[in-house]
């Protein structure tokens, strides 16, 4: 027969809490004597932010502020109102009103770090191939004396940094490519594999006359590698910029390049605007001729749209606001020029108009099946269309009856149907037919 359980007085559960409080005073003392000198204090009765907790008032104060107590109430959970009552330090604590900042930005882009070795991240080379030219990057300038302290690094056991790479886009790849393109690392990764293939020594050694166990060393330092996915050029420019403005820069040349290119990435290269035209579709419209084609079609009326980057480059935010300077046109039309050439800067353009209750129309050379199998940026733009006349200028086809086209080849689509069915479905609005 088990002993009965001895019950408590509430004289002997006062002292256990208060021998209970005691150790959690001193605990938080020792605890707050190695944060320094508060920056910030709270009065009696203050109510402050304190983990998770929904309500936290401060009941008392210890050593000028250096820790409190506090009671801390929440209601969540199957169980109803909790209390709790605790000894923290100053630095646990916040003002319950949060500050008016805004400096989180890149939210879109976000990189998760994997611990690798040497070895793996060589190998994503050696089996699948990398680019380590893309046009943002600087050219390898590493002199021998870096590449020897980094393999000083290595060998003793230091970290050596981080390695981005953006997994490149199926439309970029092709069937003896490289699968990746490096966007943080280039001169540490190619360091690496010159000392691997035996194009360098270190101190005297090349990686062939290392022992086995500083052949293990060297495969097996680790490294922490993050894989971007799904990245447009502008993005992958946002994210070299980023990567190399927060405190291990390359030189400030070499960023603001990247600064610069993502900058024209932004804005559109426009040839003309006409704020009320009523011949690139029904009603009166905003067209915006953009700078740039390959198709060179035979007999196209703007031969002076062809040759690339010689119009005027334009932010987003501008071609925005001259839309809405013209408050009677409801309608916006992108022309050329080859609108699809300058696909990722018209995109956010497109987004904007769209939300505003714009119509959008898009002339092309390419095909609406053109379209479908082209680049991210492409059917992204081809997506924010309600109407695409598609298909290249022909000039043995060419007819005056046509309305809003110049050759019987070309065709006027609703892109929504079209898309939603994955064919081309002719457009049967009679605004655009009639």
């Amino acid at each position: 027969m088990g002993r009965k359980k001895a019950t408590l007085t509430e004289e002997e559960i006062r002292k256990i809490e208060e021998t209970n409080r005691k150790i959690a005073i001193e605990a938080a003392r020792n605890k707050a004597s190695r944060l320094g000198k508060p920056s910030y204090s709270f009065n009696v009765g203050d109510k402050v932010r304190y983990g998770g907790w929904e309500s936290t008032v401060v009941t008392a104060v210890f050593d000028d502020g250096a820790f409190y107590e506090v009671e801390s109430i929440s209601n969540r959970g199957e169980k109803g109102e909790h209390t709790s009552r605790n000894i923290v330090t100053w630095l646990s604590l916040r003002r319950l009103e949060y500050g008016d900042t805004s400096f989180t930005s890149n939210e879109d882009i976000r990189l998760s770090y994997n611990n690798s070795s040497v070895e793996s991240l060589l190998s994503k080379h050696t089996l699948f191939g990398v680019d380590f030219n893309p046009d943002y990057q600087r050219e390898l300038v590493w002199e021998d004396k870096y590449r020897e302290l980094l393999l000083d690094s290595l060998f003793m056991g230091a970290d050596i940094g981080r390695f981005v790479f953006r997994v490149k886009n199926d439309d970029e790849m092709s069937l003896d490519g490289p699968y990746y393109e490096i966007v943080d690392g280039k001169q540490r990764m190619m360091a690496l594999l010159d000392f691997y293939a035996d194009r360098y020594p270190y101190k005297g050694a090349f990686y062939s006359d290392l022992s086995a166990k500083d052949r293990r060393t060297f495969k097996n330092a680790s490294v922490s590698i993050a894989e971007a996915r799904n990245l447009s050029k502008k993005d992958t420019l946002r994210l070299f910029i980023m990567l190399n403005r927060g405190g291990r820069p390359v030189s400030e040349e070499v960023v603001r390049r990247a600064e610069k290119m993502l900058e024209d990435i932004q804005s559109v290269n426009v040839a003309g605007i006409v704020s009320d035209s009523i011949v690139d579709g029904p009603g009166l419209r905003t067209v915006i001729f953009v700078q740039g084609c390959t198709h060179h079609c035979e007999g196209c009326q703007n031969p002076e749209t062809w040759e690339f980057g010689c119009g005027k480059n334009m932010s987003v935010e501008t071609l925005y606001d001259m839309v809405k300077d013209a408050p009677l046109c409801k309608g916006v039309t992108f022309s050329g020029g080859e609108p699809f050439c300058q696909a990722g800067a018209l995109i956010p353009l497109a987004k904007m108009l769209k939300k505003d209750g714009y119509e959008l129309a898009s002339y092309s050379g390419f095909t609406f099946e053109q379209l479908m199998k082209g680049t991210a940026e492409q059917k992204g733009l081809l997506s924010c269309l309600d109407i695409l006349v598609d298909g290249p200028f022909i000039q043995s086809e060419k007819s005056l009856d046509l309305r809003f086209r110049g050759s019987k080849n070309q065709r006027i689509l609703d892109v929504q149907k079209s898309l939603a069915e994955g064919k081309a479905v002719l457009c049967s609005d009679e605004r655009w037919n009639g």
